[in-house]
């Protein structure tokens, strides 16, 4: 049995493939066109951070097709329902 197993993050999303946006790692330090946007909260409001799928992966996530995943504990709830915030 693994000890962790990948689950789809809701946090992150796709963006449409004639978008505009560049990625924001290391604020001007790269210069990819952003292919995912991951949502931030700060106080109440909610914002969408853009990046390149080289810097999605660079969080340790992984992307496959369109989806970002996540890596869980095999055991815990986002495990048993294939999500995770």
């Amino acid at each position: 049995m693994p000890d962790r197993v990948w689950v789809k993050s809701l946090s992150w999303r796709a963006l449409p493939a004639d978008s505009t946006k560049l990625c924001r790692w290391g604020k001007g330090e790269c210069d990819n066109r952003a292919e995912y946007e991951l949502q931030r909260s700060h106080g109440r409001t909610e914002r969408w951070w853009a990046y390149c799928r080289k810097h999605v992966e660079a969080y340790g996530n992984r992307v496959i097709g369109l989806e970002v995943q996540i890596d869980v504990p095999y055991d815990s709830p986002a495990a048993k329902r294939g999500w995770a915030q």
